[in-house]
């Protein structure tokens, strides 16, 4: 059985160790990422030391920590009510998951509570949208193989979960279409501006070369003329007409 668990308080007794008279007394979070009293996902020491590795590395590299708590049986609680009690506890800025497995009954609860901002509005950078996990969890939990014995089971959880993860940060952090676009528009802004930059060069050389040409001065040899019919430079009838204004008669 499966439960998501929710972010809320609750006053139940758990399992043996973790009691007191009338108030919950919760572990401290594992550094590791996993606390398991059952003991069954060391059965396998190169097993765990990957999965631990792999833990240790998506909190490093993305701020996201997942925890992982086995326990063979709990009393006067729920797997749901742990993960949400843990959850609130070791995470609360929501930057991670707790994962609860009591193998007993096989039964397992997320303590993922639904009240996580949407995508865009975190307050922690390791932070994932409550949509995005409940997608995340489904998917995973579709490939797993409910009838598999609890050490191979929960290291499969953890090992496809620790990947899902991986890929929602590498798609997230990866440069969207507008970035890419953005990227293109300045270099083709930027080639323009060279482009402009160049034509204002070539322009003002060539108005240089014009002012240059225009303060040259150039010098005509003289040409001899020979006359033409008895006149040095030129011939023709010229006659003249004058005009004189005629006085007023009394």
């Amino acid at each position: 059985m499966i439960f998501l668990g929710a972010t809320l308080p609750g006053n139940s007794q758990l399992a043996s160790g973790w009691e007191s008279s009338g108030d919950d007394i919760l572990p401290p979070r594992p550094v590791s990422g996993v606390l398991d009293d059952s003991r069954i996902l060391n059965r396998d020491p190169e097993s765990y030391r990957s999965l631990v590795e792999g833990i240790r590395s998506l909190r490093e590299k993305y701020g996201f920590e997942l925890y992982v708590v086995v326990r063979p049986v709990l009393i006067g609680s729920t797997v749901s009510d742990l993960a949400a009690k843990l959850q609130k506890a070791w995470l609360p800025d929501g930057n991670g998951l707790v994962v609860v497995y009591e193998t007993d009954r096989r039964n397992l609860g997320f303590g993922r509570g639904l009240e996580t901002p949407i995508e865009g509005g975190s307050r922690h950078p390791g932070e994932v949208p409550a949509y995005k996990t409940l997608g995340l969890i489904s998917e995973v939990m579709d490939t797993l193989d409910p009838q598999a014995e609890p050490d191979v089971y929960m290291k499969n959880l953890v090992t496809k979960l620790l990947q899902k993860y991986r890929e929602y940060f590498l798609q997230r952090d990866a440069p969207g279409p507008a970035d890419r676009n953005l990227k293109v528009a300045l270099v083709i802004a930027g080639v323009a501006c060279v482009l402009g930059l160049g034509a204002l060069g070539l322009g003002a050389l060539a108005r240089r070369a014009d002012a240059s040409d225009a303060r040259k001065s150039y010098v005509f040899p003289p040409v001899e003329i020979p006359e033409r019919l008895g006149a040095p430079y030129g011939g023709g009838k010229i006659s003249s007409r004058r005009f004189s204004r005629v006085s007023d008669r009394s």
